[in-house]
This record gives structure tokens, sequence and C-alpha cells, in this order.
């Protein structure tokens, strides 16, 4: 299936737009102190309108499921570090692109088992370092991975993949660090003769992802956990952000 890239950009300016109009009234509400929403400060009103148009453009899928197929993964070791909805829609792309062993760093019991659903084949369940790496030997036989893909935004993670990794390796960059600066040993990274790469994703992710659905190669429907109509986006909000251990996607229904 192909859906026409400028009619899905208009589509998606237009819902944006619309979402844009309706958030701003929401704030208007709470500056006036409606009894709807006078609990709801106008600068959370604000982080629920740009939280919901980003779900307009991944309310069916994530761009960031992408990331694992742009280059060819058939038969390769892969680790994913972060069990999140965008690492488990990589540990997806990776199953589907006939990866070998796909490992996941995760410390969340259900986001483990999310992932194990997805076609994650091993699980490292510890954030320590040390014993990281001893799983890491032990599950590639001591060589270690081919890819590693970054999506916790966590520098330690980005550290230990440098070590993970096999002489060659590749390292990929999803997730967004909250830190700056993250050191890295440039030494390891030039002596393995390691590739990095940064992804991000925009329109051109679109159609790629739409036929990836729309063939049934991935399925990213058993990632969202729960769901609220429309009319209860405070209570959706506030459950992504109380319950975000324990729900994977938090959706609004229209």
């Amino acid at each position: 299936m192909r859906i026409n890239l400028r009619r899905f950009d208009f589509i998606l300016l237009a819902c944006t737009v619309v979402m844009s109009l309706y958030g701003i009234a929401m704030v208007y509400s709470a500056t006036l102190n409606v009894p709807t929403y006078e609990s709801y400060p106008a600068r959370q009103l604000i982080y629920v309108l740009v939280g919901l148009a980003l779900l307009v453009a991944t309310a069916a899928f994530d761009y960031r499921l992408l990331t694992a197929l742009q280059w060819p993964l058939l038969g390769e070791d892969v680790l994913i570090t972060g069990a999140g909805p965008i690492g488990l829609v990589n540990v997806l792309c990776a199953r589907a692109a006939g990866a070998g062993v796909i490992a996941v760093v995760e410390t969340h019991k259900n986001r483990l088992s999310m992932a194990k659903e997805c076609g994650a084949t091993h699980s490292i369940e510890t954030f320590d370092r040390k014993e990281q790496l001893e799983q890491v030997h032990a599950i590639t036989d001591g060589t270690g991975f081919d890819v590693v893909i970054e999506c916790s935004g966590a520098g330690p993670a980005a550290q230990m993949a440098v070590e993970a990794l096999k002489p060659g390796g590749t390292l990929v960059f999803v997730g967004l660090f909250s830190q700056l600066e993250v050191p890295m040993d440039l030494n390891a990274i030039t002596q393995k003769e390691l590739t990095f790469k940064g992804v991000f994703r925009y329109r051109n992710t679109y159609p790629t992802a739409i036929d990836l659905i729309s063939s049934k190669q991935i399925d990213v429907k058993p990632l969202i956990t729960k769901r609220f109509p429309w009319e209860q986006v405070k209570d959706a909000m506030d459950c992504a952000h109380k319950e975000a251990s324990s729900q994977i996607k938090v959706m609004t229904e229209w």
C-alpha cells in the first residue's frame, strides 16, 4: 500500500492545526480558571498540546521503527538498550529485518515481557556495567554485538555500548540525551573501527512505516497498553506520567 506523501503531510498539518487551536482554547480556559481545568496549570496544558500533536503522527506507529531497517541486519546480533516504546519498536524492526540474536537491556518486568513478545531473544536485566558486559560476552560467545541501538538516552548505556560491540560494529543513537556531553572512550572507538550513526525521523520515513504495518510485517498494536477517550485527555496524560513503569504507550481515542 502506498499513500500520497503530500496528501498525508497535508492531513498531518491539518490535524496539528486543529489540535493547536483546541490546545489554545484549553490554555485560555485554564487562565480564566474555568472549573473543568482550574486544577490543571496552563504550562501543563502546553505540554498536553505538544504531546497530542506528536501522537497524531504516531497514533498507529512510531516513526523510529525505521531505525533498525536502515542497514542490513540479516543474521546480525543486535543489542537494544532501553525497552520503552522506541526500543520495543526497534525490536520489532530487528526481527522483521532478520536479525539473529536480539538482546534488550531493561529492568522493568513488564517492558521485558513485551520485548520478548516483540521478538527479543535475550534480556540483560541490570544497569551494573560489569554485569552487563559479562552477559554480553555470554550471549555472544565473547565476540560482542554487530549492532547496538541506543534507545534510552542514558550516558552510561552509550558508554557500555562501545565495549559491547565487536570490532567493526555499529552504534546507533536513537534516544535523545538529557546531558549535552557524554564521555566516550575514543581510543576504543578508533581501535575497534566502530561506526556511529545518528538517527532522526521526518517525512521520508512515512511510506516505509505505513507499508510495514499494512503488510503485517510489524504489529504495533500490543504496544498500546491503555486507551482513553478524547474527553479524558488529562487522565491519559496523568496515567502516562504516573504509571510510566507499568504502561508502554497510552493513547487517546477520537
